[in-house]
């Protein structure tokens, strides 16, 4: 679904908004070895897992900080002696949020994002940001001055910092175009905050149990932040915000395959169809034949695949 029929008022950053879209980007949660149920949540959070691995990820066992367990695609579930940790990244964190969260868990780490994505390609809207968040940084006793820096690279990749990255919130904005190199991030920048420790915990129960729509509120969360820090956002209102569902990443094993069945099998079922053997064809694509149905002219062959 896109935005476009509901028009943005301009800034001078960028006049046309095609879509926008909100969510939580990375989830990080624990729970100690003597909470209740904690052995089904601990079946929940593998179960999460091994789901993602079952997209095409690679599934390994794998340790962090003494914890123990399984990872596949940047999310981890393991155990330790005092309790377990699930970790949850990228658009996989915003869809499974709910599988994994519950009230007696403690979050260490929560991510919300805004992705933008502009009518037309604007390469200066991180400089632009930075522009403003070190005028509004100057308005502020020295001693409470923000630190604010950015990478750039010569692809047109740029990264703003505002914030310290020990802090327990920062934020960052970059150019989501150039960083993932996807046709399907074309022409969108990334809004990004992160919260640790106390505003963490906190935050994850209200979006849990305290909004009706999550995406909206995580991209008031995240524009509330920034004009906080002084920026002009290439958007006024979060009426539209949607969930962009870009983050599920192809990982390269599924790519390969993906790019063999394009390349290999599409054009050998095409054939195969046109010459009259369709029926073959499916089956040995593993479908199995489930029934017809009499149209006014033509008969109409309805096959699924065996597992569905």
């Amino acid at each position: 679904m896109s935005i476009a029929a509901n028009p943005m008022p301009a800034t001078f950053l960028s006049p046309h908004i095609e879509a926008l879209y909100a969510g939580i980007d990375w989830v990080g949660l624990s729970l100690p070895r003597d909470a209740e149920g904690r052995e089904q949540w601990d079946a929940a959070c593998r179960e999460q897992i091994e789901a993602i691995a079952q997209e095409g990820e690679k599934l390994e066992t794998w340790g962090m900080e003494g914890y123990r367990g399984l990872r596949a695609g940047g999310s981890f579930w393991g155990m330790r002696d005092d309790g377990s940790y699930c970790r949850l990244s990228g658009q996989r964190a915003n869809d499974r949020f709910d599988r994994v969260y519950r009230a007696d868990c403690h979050c260490s780490r929560l991510d919300l994002q805004v992705t933008v994505r502009l009518r037309s390609e604007d390469t200066k809207l991180g400089e632009a940001h930075e522009a403003e968040s070190l005028s509004a940084n100057e308005l502020l006793p020295s001693a409470r001055r923000r630190k604010i820096w950015h990478i750039s690279g010569n692809d047109g990749g740029y990264t703003l910092y505002i914030g310290s990255l020990h802090s327990p919130r920062h934020g960052y904005i970059y150019n989501k175009d150039v960083q993932s190199g996807r046709p399907e991030y074309a022409r969108c920048w990334r809004y990004e905050v992160r919260n640790k420790g106390l505003f963490a915990d906190p935050l994850a129960l209200h979006l849990r149990y305290g909004v009706s729509n999550r995406a909206e509120a995580c991209g008031q969360l995240v524009a509330a932040w920034f004009r906080e820090r002084g920026l002009i956002l290439p958007w006024l209102t979060m009426d539209y915000a949607l969930i962009l569902p870009l983050e599920r990443e192809i990982p390269p094993e599924a790519d390969r395959k993906i790019a063999w069945l394009k390349e290999q099998v599409r054009p050998a079922v095409d054939w195969l169809q046109k010459n009259g053997h369709r029926a073959a064809a499916l089956e040995a694509l593993g479908a199995e034949f489930v029934h017809w149905t009499r149209h006014d002219q033509d008969d109409e062959y309805i096959w699924r695949f065996k597992d569905e």
